[in-house]
């Protein structure tokens, strides 16, 4: 069975991994995804946006558990997040979309320790795997071993944004 070729971006707060996915998205025809844009309230970031890169859709995705809104349907809270049920399912969606949709190019942004252990991430993540060429992935300097077994990645690319 054919494997995505691995892209992964990685960098430290701050370094910009979002911004390059959208980039790289801009710059490729063939791609489809999802990135994870900071929400600012007066300056002040105040969390996360699910963005479908394709449609342009959005839900929210985690807000600074000082700053949630009225009606916030938290699903798990973590350290200084609390993360949305709906904006949770939206990013499932997008997944199991793509793996149907078969793009050519995939790119998944900001894929942390709660996306690696959520139960269903790994079998959409193969199931996207299996259905692209290339698979571009920003991942935490800290988790990059874990999304590269996850994967079960023999041959990939690092590019990290902070060297």
């Amino acid at each position: 069975m054919r494997r995505a070729a691995l892209h992964i971006i990685t960098g430290g707060r701050d370094s910009g991994k979002t911004a390059r996915i959208r980039a790289l998205y801009d710059e490729k025809p063939g791609g489809d995804g999802y990135a994870c844009p900071k929400v600012f309230a007066n300056g002040v970031h105040e969390g996360y946006d699910a963005l479908n890169l394709r449609t342009g859709a959005t839900a929210p995705l985690a807000r600074k558990k000082n700053a949630l809104p009225l009606g916030w349907d938290e699903f798990l809270a973590r350290g200084e997040y609390s993360f949305s049920g709906r904006g949770l399912e939206f990013l499932d969606s997008i997944l199991e979309g793509l793996a149907a949709r078969r793009a050519e190019r995939v790119f998944l942004d900001e894929i942390g320790s709660l996306e690696m252990q959520r139960e269903g991430f790994r079998f959409l993540l193969a199931g996207v795997m299996d259905s692209c060429e290339e698979l571009y992935a920003s991942v935490r300097r800290n988790r990059v071993a874990e999304f590269v077994e996850i994967t079960g990645a023999v041959d990939y690319t690092l590019t990290d944004l902070d060297a």
